[in-house]
């Protein structure tokens, strides 16, 4: 069971997903994702606001997003869902200033192969990569 505040969103990703080691080793992917809620104003008119959220994804999951970028199927403008945890953490700038940042720290991402496909495929953080849905 999971502890802690979950968080499932659905968008599109700001840009290309950026491959790193930590100096320990540790393999992780990070990407920006925009999600946009659509809704209809009192006056009638089509409102939308788009929150952007980082993204972070460690070691069997990042191993696998990161074959499906360098495959092209995962890049600025692909549309995923993000199921994961919200990380809050403070920190102090360069200016001695106090800031706090949220990530959310994934532990499934789903990615949709083209925009007018049903079918998504799962990577999972076990490292399995699940194409059952997909349509080929």
């Amino acid at each position: 069971m999971f502890d802690g505040a979950k968080v499932e969103l659905v968008g599109r990703l700001g840009r290309d997903p950026e491959t790193r080691y930590t100096p320990a080793g540790a393999l992780y992917i990070s990407f920006s994702m925009a999600v946009s809620k659509k809704w209809e104003g009192r006056d009638g008119q089509s409102k939308e606001q788009t929150s952007w959220f980082k993204v972070m994804a460690w070691k069997a999951l990042a191993e696998q997003l990161d074959q499906a970028v360098n495959g092209g199927t995962l890049r600025k403008g692909s549309r995923v869902q993000v199921i994961g945890s919200l990380d809050i953490r403070d920190w102090t700038d360069q200016q001695g200033g106090k800031r706090t940042s949220a990530e959310v720290v994934a532990f499934e991402v789903n990615v949709e192969p083209g925009r007018a496909a049903p079918a998504v495929a799962q990577v999972t953080a076990d490292g399995q990569l699940d194409y059952s849905d997909v349509p080929f």
